[in-house]
């Protein structure tokens, strides 16, 4: 039985900042208790703000939409490894992630813990500061055929447009579901049972999520 629901989620809010270029989210409200009874809201969002899901669509029009997906790969355990704190300067190499080689084999679900999540809601999570993949390291874990991988920051690569495009394609186009954007990995042990559950949005490239994880 799991004793503890770890939220990955970060906070959706009116005005939080955005990947430039991306819509901004806004909060409507058109009905309210004191004038109809009840209260509603209308959502503007784009489909990757916040924590939130990529489909192979997103850079594949002849691939799977989001409501598409096999969520096989976004429930089940998942490992979380850790990179070592250092200023990301350099991408995140193969040779961070080797000793966790045992770790990485077909069917994982795989979470990378940096500790850049605690920049959500400022510009500079969106920054070519943050923590980045290089191909190589997108390569080896196509390669070893994982099945979703977890980040906790905003994309595999804002260093670089070029190759953040290229490593979308790559995981995208190769079945990895990859989730971007994940909150409060420090909270978690090394294993834990993942749920990241998209909105069944018809024909959509992308969704927000609401990412948990359970543990011992």
């Amino acid at each position: 039985m799991f004793k503890e629901v770890v939220d990955l989620t970060h906070l959706v809010f009116d005005g939080v900042p955005q990947y430039p270029g991306d819509p901004e989210i806004q909060f409507k409200q058109i009905r309210s208790v004191c004038k109809t009874g009840y209260n509603i809201h209308r959502i503007e969002i784009g489909s990757h703000a916040g924590t939130h899901l990529d489909a192979p669509y997103h850079v594949n029009e002849k691939e799977k939409t989001v409501n598409e997906l096999d969520l096989t790969k976004c429930i089940g355990e998942a490992q979380v490894i850790d990179i070592p704190r250092r200023k990301f300067a350099n991408s995140i190499r193969v040779k961070d992630l080797e000793p966790y080689s045992d770790k990485t084999g077909e069917g994982v679900r795989l979470l990378i813990r940096t500790g850049w999540d605690r920049m959500f809601g400022k510009k500079e999570f969106f920054s070519s500061n943050s923590p980045h993949l290089s191909i190589e390291v997108g390569q080896w874990l196509v390669k070893r055929k994982i099945w979703l991988l977890g980040l906790d920051f905003a994309s595999p690569n804002l260093k670089s447009p070029e190759e953040n495009l290229k490593l979308h394609r790559l995981f995208l186009n190769n079945g990895v579901v990859l989730v971007e954007s994940l909150n409060n990995l420090e909270k978690l042990k090394k294993k834990v049972y993942l749920v990241v559950l998209p909105l069944k949005l018809k024909g959509l490239d992308a969704s927000p999520v609401r990412a948990i994880a359970l543990q011992e």
